[in-house]
């Protein structure tokens, strides 16, 4: 037995969308492990740049930008987007690149930044032949480099920088030697090979400018001779050759001769003699037919470059990496370091320390002690000169090429020599203006060279407390470290100070730079105070260090400055104590300057941990900037003071207000002491805290996992449910057949009651398709015996309801009720009946509605209720079947719309029986539009089976949807009434189906 097409749709979309909102919740728990995870990343890649920052790796890509000998290169460098080593074996093969690119000596002499010229190209525009020439110069550029990387027999292998370079085998040698064909590099004039019909052209064009010259040539001659020109030479007016005449002899020329101006004093005339007509057009013409030739050549050329644009970025970018690799090569050597650092394995670390850098300098500090860096040939800056004195006419085209629109820029007044800076510039003239590093302008005199810094970090130690004075160079060796260590994962060669008592090479060998490769530097230093984000210098500090343990590793460095500054000195060497201790088994190592005596036994209590010191000479008060390892250093702040001139009174006071605290220094020290404690329990947390975390993600990614093989499961279910669906469509016409005959074999008396039960019953089962449980269809069944048999459970308890001696059923306050209008519900009464004939309060979830009192049955009563209350059981059954028999004749009755007598002389047939609101009759079309309410509604009506009753619930809200809905069932001929559902206030409305 099928249901009608609208209840099955309904149905249908119902399963499919409580299984789409089971997958939704667990795709939602997917996603949220996915967001906490990208927030993760987030979070340790904003960390790593605020370090990268704080460290002045910007400052260093500077210098590397200035070596680079194309802009593409020094575009790269300067936007801090060198490459760096996400791996060990990454960093280590950049440095190979290093040192292959400082042994091959690559050029890039006629290499353009061609990358907007190439883009142009594939959008279809036409390039200028002096871009059509950068563009072959370059890809001869591009061969020569090619050839240079190959290995030969006396020329060494490349074999890093090959990989670099792969992308020159690209096959574009054909491309620049069709452009070379056509165009003559450096100059962008189009040559007479460009086409044979534009060499036809230009023969013609000279043999005919010929002609004209030599003609026009006589008549200016003879006119002169005549007296009636000023001057023999022919002169050209409007593209054309003529003659100056006298004002008022132009009459003597031929006729025909044609005036095409005169001066501005109107005395000469300029006027082409009628005999040189002829040429003077022919020439106009053959310029016109060169000038589309020259275009038709340019069109095809620059269809060429847009053919080749994939492989032609691919050069370019191989470029950018040699120029690259061969611009640290050279910043290297203007470093004066000639060696790679080498990459500690585990064992090596452990046997001589984590960090071997001996006589280490730092890159930004020796800057003013080398010679100036060359200007960096930056796109931006060459485009600043091109914006300053823009290009117009036919040299607009070259603003795609930067090098060559800042050549043809027109130079200022007073300038001498090109716009275009020196490639490799020298001397104080290349130096960048306001740089606060670089010597005076004419200076020759450069200072000496910063103090080395011995950045040898002791075997098994990973903490490094740094204590000192001010000023004295703690900062530094910090910062010196963590450039050496993001410079040597970048393929960068270290800065190393020379021995000074000139030891040989093997003593020098035995001091190799060697590191640990760490996966991470993470710093925090300088002052976090900030107004816009309302962070002191101390919560400036906590963010930081929040984000460094967040984003450390067990291969992470870890840079800290000042830690524990900011506060209450004791609260802070407290925290400081156990941000150490938790850092030394979460990275890799830890260098930390500070100011707290109390971190300095830290060192005491576990070989982990090594106290270091920046020098300070006391006698001429001034820091040395020597580190010295395993020794304590002081703070010598009132040292620092004097020496700074400061007054002797206020130093003296200080030292005495020193000694003071010194003594009360026991009852700090033991509070600090429980602080430590303290923090060290709450990092503890946080530690169990993050394990949790991570254990709820492993199982919000299994959830997701799960949903989305149940999602799949539910997936291959609505497909089947579809299918059952169309079948049911399909077959629901025959099925309505059959169940009509049915019943009117029960009408007739041909076929009994349980008889067509059982029918129903094996149609129904036939009819459902395994997997279409929740299809099963009530409509028929129901309009054959459904309503009856609610109708006889109702009246049973109507009947019932009064006892043999008369007295009435009251619910009393605060009893369960059954409500049979809404099809059972059970409910609470909040305000019991005055009398028989009163109605009831009662309260259904948080709805309370007014019902009479033959609309409530006590809770779990109907027949038991009855049986209970009727001793004249047969009576109640005789009342029973004769109420089953009316409701199935009213309904079958109702289904032809015909009338039948009655008992009571002339009733209508087509009474209904009392209606039941139940979930199958009830349409709910609150929140729709009018239209989709209209059109649900009409669907459900329209398959609702003969003599139902629709429940449409509709709201009450503006009215335009209960307008809309009864607007339509007015119009429709299967609607027999409509009434207005009780206790609803106007939102629901009764519709009876014929």
């Amino acid at each position: 037995m099928n249901v009608p097409c609208g209840v099955a749709g309904r149905q249908q979309h119902a399963v499919v969308r409580h299984g789409q909102n089971g997958g939704r919740r667990r795709n939602g728990c997917a996603e949220k492990a996915t967001m906490m995870s990208a927030a993760t990343a987030d979070a340790t890649a904003a960390a790593e740049r605020e370090s990268f920052q704080l460290l002045e790796w910007p400052a260093l890509c500077r210098q590397v930008a200035c070596f680079a000998q194309t802009p593409m290169g020094a575009e790269l460098a300067a936007k801090c987007a060198l490459p760096v080593g996400r791996s060990q074996g990454e960093s280590e093969q950049l440095l190979q690149q290093t040192a292959e690119a400082q042994a091959a000596m690559l050029k890039f002499e006629g290499v353009y930044d061609i990358r907007q010229a190439v883009e142009a190209a594939a959008q279809q525009r036409v390039l200028h032949p002096m871009v059509l020439g950068a563009v072959a110069t370059t890809l001869a550029a591009a061969a020569s480099l090619r050839s240079r990387l190959q290995p030969g027999q006396s020329a060494p292998p490349f074999p890093a920088l090959q990989v670099l370079g792969a992308g020159l085998d690209d096959g574009l040698p054909q491309l620049q030697q069709v452009i070379e064909q056509c165009i003559k590099p450096g100059e962008g004039r189009i040559l007479d090979s460009a086409s044979p019909e534009l060499a036809r052209v230009r023969q013609a064009r000279r043999q005919n400018s010929q002609r004209l010259s030599a003609e026009i040539t006589q008549w200016g001659r003879q006119a002169h001779a005549q007296g009636i020109s000023e001057q023999p030479q022919p002169v050209i007016r409007r593209n054309r050759m003529c003659i100056p005449v006298r004002a008022g002899r132009q009459g003597e020329l031929p006729k025909g001769s044609v005036s095409l101006g005169a001066s501005t004093t109107g005395h000469t005339l300029y006027v082409e003699p009628q005999p040189v007509m002829a040429l003077n057009n022919a020439e106009i013409e053959l310029e016109a037919r060169e000038a589309e030739e020259e275009s038709a050549v340019l069109f095809a050329l620059s269809g060429m470059v847009a053919q080749h644009a994939k492989p032609l970025q691919g050069l370019l970018r191989s470029i950018t990496a040699l120029d690259v690799a061969s611009a640290r090569g050279r910043h290297a050597a203007w470093l004066g370091a000639t060696t790679p650092p080498r990459f500690l394995t585990a064992a090596q670390a452990a046997a001589g320390g984590p960090v071997q850098l001996p006589r280490a300098w730092h890159p930004l500090l020796l800057q003013p002690c080398l010679p100036p860096l060359p200007l960096p040939l930056l796109p931006e800056e060459l485009q600043q000169q091109v914006e300053a004195q823009p290009l117009t006419g036919s040299l607009s085209g070259l603003a795609l090429v930067p090098e060559l629109a800042a050549a043809a820029t027109p130079k200022p007044s007073g300038a001498v020599g090109s716009s275009m800076p020196r490639r490799g510039a020298k001397g104080a003239s290349a130096t960048k203006a306001g740089d606060a590093t670089a010597p005076a302008e004419g200076s020759t005199v450069r200072p000496a060279p910063p103090q080395p810094v011995d950045l040898q970090v002791p075997a098994g130690v990973r903490v490094v407390a740094v204590t000192g004075p001010n000023t004295g160079g703690k900062t530094a060796s910090l910062k010196a470290l963590g450039l050496s260590c993001l410079m040597a994962k970048a393929g960068l060669f270290l800065p190393q100070a020379p021995l000074a008592d000139g030891a040989q090479h093997a003593q020098q060998q035995g001091q190799q730079q060697g590191l640990l490769w760490f996966d991470r530097v993470l710093a925090d230093l300088g002052d976090g105070q900030s107004l816009q984000q309302s962070l002191s210098t101390f919560s400036g500090h906590l963010r930081r260090i929040r984000n460094v343990l967040a984003a450390a590793t067990p291969q992470s460095l870890v840079l800290l400055d000042e830690v524990g500054s900011g506060t209450d000195p004791a609260e802070g060497a407290a925290l400081a104590a156990a941000l150490l201790e938790r850092l030394q088994g979460q990275a890799a190592l830890t260098y930390a300057t500070t100011h707290h005596a109390e971190l300095k036994e830290l060192a005491a209590s576990s070989p982990a941990f090594v106290n270091a010191s920046v020098e300070f000479d006391t006698a001429s008060l001034r820091p040395t900037y020597r580190l010295l390892w395993g020794a304590v250093g002081e703070s010598n702040a009132l040292a620092v003071a004097q020496g700074l001139g400061f007054s002797p009174a206020v130093v003296a006071a200080a030292r005495q207000v020193a000694a003071q605290l010194h003594h009360a220094g026991s009852a700090a020290g033991q509070r600090s002491q429980l602080l430590q404690q303290s923090l060290v329990g709450q990092l503890e947390d946080a530690r169990l805290a993050a394990a949790a975390a991570a254990t709820a993600r492993a199982a919000a990614e299994a959830a997701a996992a799960a949903s989305q093989r149940e999602l799949a499961e539910l997936q291959q279910r609505q497909e089947r449910l579809g299918a059952a669906a169309q079948e049911a469509k399909e077959a629901g016409p025959a099925a309505r057949r059959r169940v009509q005959q049915l019943l009117a074999d029960l009408k007739a008396g041909r076929v009994g009651g349980q008889e067509a039960e059982e029918q129903l019953r094996a149609m129904e089962v036939a009819a459902a398709p395994p997997d279409a449980a929740a299809l099963r269809l009530m409509g028929l069944r129901a309009a054959a015996q459904g309503d009856a048999a609610a109708d006889d459970s109702n009246t049973a308890w109507q009947e019932g309801s009064s006892s043999s001696d008369g007295a009435a059923w009251l619910p009393a306050l605060g009893d369960s009720v059954s409500v049979l209008k809404m099809g059972g519900a059970i409910g609470r009464v909040v305000s019991a009946a005055g009398r028989a004939g009163g109605k009831v309060s009662v309260r259904v979830g948080s709805l309370v509605v007014q019902l009479r009192l033959a609309d409530l049955a006590p809770a779990g009563g109907g027949a038991a209720a009855t049986s209970s209350r009727q001793p004249n059981s047969a009576s109640s059954s005789g009342s029973k079947g004769a109420a089953r028999q009316q409701r199935a004749q009213g309904s079958l009755k109702s289904s032809s719309g015909g009338r039948e007598g009655g008992g009571d002389g002339g009733t209508t047939a087509t009474r209904s029986a009392p209606a039941f609101q139940t979930s199958r009759n009830t349409v709910d079309v609150r929140g729709q539009r009018a239209e989709e309410a209209a059109a649900e509604v009409q669907a459900a009506v329209l398959s609702a089976p003969s003599g139902w009753a629709l429940f449409v619930v509709h709201g009450v809200g503006t009215g335009r949807v209960r307008s809309a809905v009864l607007s339509m069932l007015k119009r429709q001929a299967c609607v027999a009434k409509m009434e207005e559902a009780e206790a609803s206030n106007g939102g629901c409305t009764v519709v009876y189906i014929r």
